[in-house]
């Protein structure tokens, strides 16, 4: 479908739910997408309450919708799945983020909520969180001239020594089953998992890149500093027992990105939001730590710091490798629009059930915005002249305007059809004032 409108994209999503259940779910995703005040559940019944006095949905009804353990989450993520079709593809394969973010709750009868480290804490703030931690795993995209992430899988993370013993799965756990999950959504593709060097683990790259299945898996991610890097055995080993795996051993990943800096090439790469200079070296190693081969990228910098990468895709150019690298931190900028701009801060839910819907309904509706912005001809306007690329907020800006054009248009509509419209643009008109 060339040009399709939001609520076209919604429709598709929320056949999966019952009859009953279709308005209200349509309903949560607008107020998520277009409300620019709280999108808590009790902040949208307010404002949309109007639409639903002719439909017998009563607020019990709407809150229980949430509270709801049989709701289709998997369902759905395959229908936004092939409302995506070709156009989710980078380069022939699937590009992946996975990554975890924490934020904080007031209470302590949230279900979910445990206590966790934050190493991004501000030296004023404390290096303990009483929250909770997603761990998500999304497609990379670049939609319209920008990199997207489009959030397909999440769990929420409890450390296990907050469990009881034999309870509890390891982040690391948790995005394996997100990949091996995806993997089986894309069986006819390529898939390449961006991350940081916290995930690249022998654990979860035996996983993913062993998997018995006739498309590739490979990761990309950040190399340690301290990685025991060994050259590759040249030839094959004479006389008895087995052929050696190592060869000699490299002094350290500085000295490596040292030696290869005199024979380092120069070229154009698309890294945030811009084209730049990248000075880059490149070469093939075995990992002592993940048993296998690897190639390795030195971005060196103008400041004099080198920044090392490295994946299991022997083929993958460098060039690639550092702009999908760097369009990983799309996952970041991802977390933010939907604590903030989404609404997933919001929450105010205490039962398991509810509280993992408000973050699937998050998740989704910015998958379905993202998917709106990908299926549309030319990029949405921007609010902000100056700016060199559009953002998140233009979108969902200009899916507001399109369902408020929906609304006013009056013609070839029966009087029914009119009244639901006015209800409509009077709940637009409380979610102004609020």
């Amino acid at each position: 479908m060339k040009n399709p409108s939001f609520s076209s994209l919604l429709n598709q999503l929320s056949e999966e739910f019952s009859q009953y259940r279709r308005s209200i779910f349509r309903c949560l995703i607008i107020g998520m997408t277009c409300s620019s005040s709280k999108k808590c559940i009790s902040a949208i019944w307010e404002r949309f309450a109007p639409l639903f006095g002719s439909k017998g949905v009563t607020q019990k009804r709407f809150y229980g919708f949430l509270n709801c353990s049989s709701l289709p989450w998997d369902k759905i993520r395959l229908s936004a799945i092939r409302s995506m079709g070709d156009d989710v593809l980078t380069e022939g394969k699937l590009l992946l983020a996975a990554d975890d973010t924490i934020y904080g709750k007031s209470g302590k009868k949230i279900e979910g909520a445990a206590t966790h480290f934050d190493h991004a804490a501000k030296q004023n703030s404390s290096k303990y969180i009483w929250g909770h931690c997603r761990v998500a795993t999304g497609i990379l995209n670049m939609v319209k001239g920008r990199w997207a992430f489009l959030p397909l899988l999440q769990d929420n993370y409890i450390p296990k020594k907050q469990l009881k013993k034999g309870q509890g799965k390891t982040k690391i756990e948790l995005t394996i089953e997100h990949i091996l999950q995806t993997a089986d959504d894309f069986k006819d593709q390529d898939i390449l998992l961006a991350c940081d060097s916290w995930f690249g683990v022998k654990t979860l790259v035996d996983a993913i890149c062993d998997t018995a299945r006739e498309k590739s898996i490979h990761i990309l991610s950040r190399l340690r500093i301290n990685s025991s890097l060994f050259e590759l055995v040249e030839g094959k080993s004479l006389g008895r027992g087995r052929p050696k795996k190592y060869g000699k051993k490299i002094e350290s990943v500085s000295a490596l990105a040292a030696a290869l800096k005199p024979s380092a090439k120069s070229a154009k790469i698309f890294m945030y939001s811009k084209n730049r200079e990248v000075l880059y070296s490149e070469t093939i190693v075995m990992s002592k730590a993940l048993k296998r081969k690897i190639k390795i990228i030195f971005v060196y910098r103008k400041n004099g710091f080198v920044f090392p990468i490295f994946t299991t895709d022997l083929g993958l150019s460098p060039e690639k490798a550092i702009e999908y690298y760097a369009a990983r931190w799309k996952i970041e900028a991802g977390f933010k629009e939907l604590k903030h701009e989404l609404g997933a801060l919001d929450n105010q839910s205490r039962k398991k059930d509810s509280v993992e819907s408000h973050f699937n309904l998050a998740c989704t509706a910015m998958t379905l915005v993202w998917t709106y912005a990908m299926k549309q001809d030319s990029a949405p306007a921007r609010r902000i002249q100056n700016s060199r690329l559009y953002s998140f907020a233009d979108i969902r800006a200009q899916i507001e305007k399109e369902l408020m054009a929906e609304a006013t248009n009056f013609n070839k509509l029966c009087p029914d059809s009119i009244k639901q419209a006015g209800k409509y643009l009077f709940s637009k008109i409380l979610a102004r004032t609020a």
